[in-house]
C-alpha cells in the first residue's frame, strides 16, 4: 500500500514537472512569436518612415544645390534632378550645362556630393580646360594687377563664324547693369553679369596670391567660382528682373541651409543697405556674352574690355 502511494506521488511529481516544462515551452514560443512580430512591425514602420522622410530630405538638399548654382558659376545651369530613393544610399543626379542663345551645351554630370569647384588643366598661362576638353573661361578683377591676361582671338580660325560662342569678358572697372546693356553691341546676348562682392582686404590678399601652375601673382578666377547674376532661367526664358532672382536664391540659402548661410550673408550684405537692396552697390566687373566670332572679336577690342576668354561653342542654327 505504501509502495502504491509512493508511486502515485512520483507520478504526480513527474506529471507536474512535465506540465511546467510544457508551459515554459509554450511561453517561450509565445514570447518569441510576439517579439518577432513586434520586430517585423517595427522594421516595417522604420522602412516606411525612411521612404517617406528620405524624399523630403533629398528635395531639401536639391533645392539648396539649385540655389547655390544660381549664385555661383558663369552661365551655368542645372537640369531637373533624377532621384533614386533607396533604404541605403539614396542619390540624386543632375546635368550641368550652359546656355547659348537658348541652346543647352553639356558641361558635366553632378550629384549632391559633387564639389562645386572642378580640377582643371592649365596648358598655358590664361588658358584652361576641363578634363572633358572644354574651354574654361577665366576672369580678372579690375583692381588686381596681372602680368598678363587672356585675349582670346576667335578670328584666328575663319571657319568659326558659322558657330555661336560664349565669351567671358572682364571689364577695366566696375559698371552698372544699365551701363553695360548700353555698351554691349546689338546682336550679342548678355547671359550673365559678374558681381563684385570683394572687400579691399580680399582684393589685397588676391593680389599677393600666386597662381599654382604659372607662379604668376594675381588671382585668376575660373568660371565656376565667380558670383553673378543670370539673365535667363534654366529653360532659356529671359528674366524680367534678374537681380531679384539672384537675391531670392541668396535669401533661400540663408534661411534654409546652415552650410551656406555665412557666405550668402556676406554676399547679401555687400549689395544691401539697412537690409534693403542698394542698386549703387550692384557693381558689375565682367560678363558672359554670346554671339558669332566676328561680333565677339570686335567687342573684345573695346577699351572697356580688359580681358576676354572664350568658353563653349555650338553650330549656329
Amino acid at each position: 500500500m505504501e509502495e502504491d502511494e509512493i508511486s502515485e506521488d512520483i507520478f504526480e511529481f513527474n506529471n507536474e514537472k512535465n506540465i511546467i516544462k510544457k508551459a515554459k515551452r509554450h511561453s517561450y514560443i509565445r514570447i518569441t512569436l510576439i517579439s518577432g512580430l513586434v520586430s517585423i512591425i517595427g522594421i516595417t514602420f522604420l522602412i516606411i518612415l525612411k521612404l517617406q522622410i528620405t524624399p523630403f530630405l533629398l528635395n531639401k538638399e536639391i533645392l539648396a544645390k539649385d540655389a547655390y548654382y544660381q549664385v555661383y558659376g558663369a552661365n551655368s545651369y542645372l537640369s531637373p534632378w533624377n532621384t533614386d530613393i533607396a533604404l541605403i544610399g539614396s542619390t540624386a543626379t543632375s546635368t550641368q550645362y550652359k546656355l547659348l542663345n537658348g541652346h543647352p551645351v553639356f558641361k558635366k554630370l553632378i550629384t549632391l556630393d559633387t564639389t562645386p569647384h572642378e580640377t582643371y588643366i592649365e596648358s598655358a598661362p590664361n588658358k584652361t580646360f576641363t578634363y572633358y576638353g572644354q574651354n574654361v573661361m577665366n576672369f580678372y578683377h579690375p583692381k588686381i594687377d596681372y602680368e598678363n591676361v587672356a585675349h582670346d582671338d576667335l578670328l584666328q580660325n575663319k571657319t568659326l563664324d558659322d558657330k555661336l560662342f560664349e565669351l567671358g569678358i572682364s571689364f577695366d572697372k566696375d559698371y552698372t547693369i544699365s551701363e553695360i546693356n548700353a555698351m554691349i553691341p546689338k546682336g550679342l546676348t548678355i547671359q550673365w553679369y559678374w558681381l563684385d562682392t570683394f572687400s579691399n582686404e580680399e582684393i589685397s590678399n588676391m593680389q599677393s596670391s600666386v597662381q599654382t601652375d604659372t607662379k604668376i601673382s594675381g588671382y585668376v578666377f575660373k568660371e565656376d567660382e565667380v558670383i553673378g547674376i543670370k539673365t535667363f532661367s534654366n529653360t532659356g526664358e529671359k528674366y524680367s528682373n534678374p537681380t531679384k532672382e539672384f537675391v531670392n536664391s541668396i535669401q533661400y540659402l540663408i534661411e534654409n541651409n546652415r552650410a551656406y548661410k555665412t557666405d550668402m550673408q556676406v554676399i547679401l550684405d555687400s549689395i544691401t543697405t539697412n537690409k534693403e537692396l542698394d542698386k549703387s552697390k550692384i557693381n558689375i566687373i565682367g560678363a558672359v556674352v554670346v554671339g558669332n566670332a566676328t561680333t565677339l572679336s570686335k567687342l573684345a577690342k573695346e577699351p572697356f574690355v580688359r580681358a576676354s576668354s572664350f568658353g563653349a561653342n555650338i553650330d549656329s542654327y
